[in-house]
């Protein structure tokens, strides 16, 4: 009740509960902290200049979509020979750590990939030159900062047995490979016309995301900005939350999240501060009702 005539008296608007501590116990005496209205002063920003990317598309951008669509209708098909990079192999891997076992599966089908961190940095390199049914023992050690924090820094002993190696069989580039990516497209040159034209609405796209973005960049520049920590800490709160919402789509929780990328809650909340500030600037900044770009 006290607050609440304080703050009418001296006109003060509050945006949120507001810290009260108790100063002095005779007489009583409390000490307020309230978030007050934010401050947003805009500079003359009429002037800004900022020039638009110009959208740039390359015949090598087309050539690099139509490629993935070609792996998309790749098939895999055995080969008698050994283990090479970006091979498909099916593999019985042991794994134990601290004789505790960390892996026990069989028939595992795994892509051979140059720099593949799964399931630990290493894995992939020790394959190529391996021979079908041939088998390899071999030890790595997983990164300091690996995100599960239990197997961090300790050495993992590995037993493989390569049981098929398959080989990577790519359509070839003809009217037949456009029809099969989706029948509409008879011949490959409408596919590659409706390939292109995506790309240059995906590339107009992130342009205008892109100006936008430094326009208002240089919007801020010239802005005056007062506002209370707390709209950081509430940003930072809906960020968690959106997050959150999507790790219970994908049936994980918080805390298992937490632990698979190795931080605390509190270690997430100061990653996030940046991103949390930049948003309440430009939400302060785009609210005001005289910006007009």
């Amino acid at each position: 009740e006290a607050y609440e005539k304080a703050i009418k008296e001296q006109k003060i608007e509050a945006i949120a509960q507001p810290q009260i501590e108790v100063a002095q116990t005779d007489p009583v005496v409390f000490k307020v902290t309230v978030p007050l209205l934010p401050k947003v002063e805009l500079g003359d920003y009429h002037h800004i200049q900022v020039t638009p990317e110009p959208v740039a598309l390359t015949e090598d951008d087309v050539n690099a979509a139509i490629e993935q669509l070609r792996h998309g209708q790749a098939t895999w098909e055995p080969v008698e020979r050994p283990v090479g990079f970006d091979d498909l192999v099916v593999l019985d891997i042991e794994s134990n750590i601290e004789d505790k076992p960390l892996i026990n599966q069989k028939a595992v089908q795994y892509q051979v990939l140059h720099d593949l961190s799964f399931p630990v940095p290493g894995f992939a390199e020790q394959l190529p030159g391996m021979k079908r049914d041939e088998e390899k023992e071999f030890k790595l050690q997983f990164p300091l900062d690996f995100p599960r924090g239990e197997l961090a820094g300790k050495e993992s002993s590995f037993k493989v047995r390569v049981t098929e190696i398959k080989q990577e069989k790519l359509p070839e580039l003809d009217d037949e490979f456009a029809r099969g990516v989706n029948p509409d497209f008879k011949t490959l040159d409408s596919l590659r016309e409706r390939v292109s034209a995506d790309l240059k609405l995906r590339a107009e796209e992130k342009a205008r995301i892109d100006f936008e973005e430094q326009v208002i960049e240089a919007v801020v520049d010239l802005t005056e900005l007062e506002f209370p920590p707390i709209l950081v800490e509430l940003e930072i709160n809906r960020l968690l939350n959106q997050r959150f919402q999507r790790l219970q789509r994908g049936n994980q929780g918080l805390d298992e999240y937490l632990r698979s990328i190795n931080k605390t809650e509190e270690e997430l909340r100061e990653e996030l501060h940046p991103l949390a500030t930049k948003r309440v600037i430009h939400s302060l900044v785009l609210g005001k009702e005289s910006v007009n770009f």
